[in-house]
């Protein structure tokens, strides 16, 4: 199995964008350094790749949280915030925006290479599960993508079930690896999600079709 390889590419990967928001770039960044560390024994190119990721998602976020103070400090966060009423796909909104995207092409490769490990005959318990999973989560993520770029009222309750729908097939799959590293950031990325969902301001103004 490569699966801490392929989590350090895929945190790697996804804490670049991340980056716009400090307090998920840097501890994903953090994950993803330590995961691609330890992907190195699997795979040294997804290893190699994973850790140049995240060292470059780490400096975007920790240079963003610097600038952010900055503001802060300054006072010009605070008159920005008034001046400005948020709406349309952008501040934070963009993250999960991004992330769909990659979920959806991530999924539908994962869909094509389960099936050719399955067609060959050489498929084990976990390549069957994540051929089952992966239409289920490409689907919702196409889907989700779908409402949001129509900007109708129901995008922030599909993206939610989307989010928790990954959450429970990450934990059916550690329960077949055997390894449970990734449930931590996934539940806690979740959980994070959906109270933005739930509260934005942005996705209040947005999502009224």
């Amino acid at each position: 199995m490569k699966s801490k390889a392929i989590a350090g590419l895929v945190l790697g990967i996804l804490s670049i964008p991340s980056a716009i928001l400090p307090l998920i770039g840097i501890p994903m960044g953090i994950l993803g350094v330590v995961y691609s560390i330890k992907g190195k024994r699997q795979s040294e190119g997804m290893g190699v790749a994973g850790l140049i990721c995240s060292i470059i998602g780490l400096i975007f976020s920790v240079l963003n949280a610097i600038w952010g103070v900055y503001l802060a400090a300054t006072g010009q966060f605070v008159i920005w915030l008034k001046m400005k009423k948020p709406k349309g796909i952008g501040g934070w909104l963009i993250l999960p925006t991004i992330g769909l995207f990659i979920a959806a092409i991530v999924w539908v490769f994962v869909f094509i290479i389960s099936g050719l490990f399955f067609l060959s005959g050489e498929a084990e318990v976990y390549d069957l599960m994540m051929l089952l999973m992966a239409p289920v989560l490409a689907g919702l993520s196409i889907f989700s993508l779908f409402l949001e770029f129509k900007k109708k009222k129901e995008f922030p309750k599909w993206i939610i079930v989307t989010l928790w729908v990954g959450v429970v097939s990450t934990i059916l799959l550690s329960i077949v690896d055997g390894d449970y590293s990734d449930n931590f950031s996934v539940i806690t990325g979740s959980i994070i999600w959906t109270w933005y969902f739930s509260v934005s301001k942005r996705v209040k103004n947005t999502f009224i079709n």
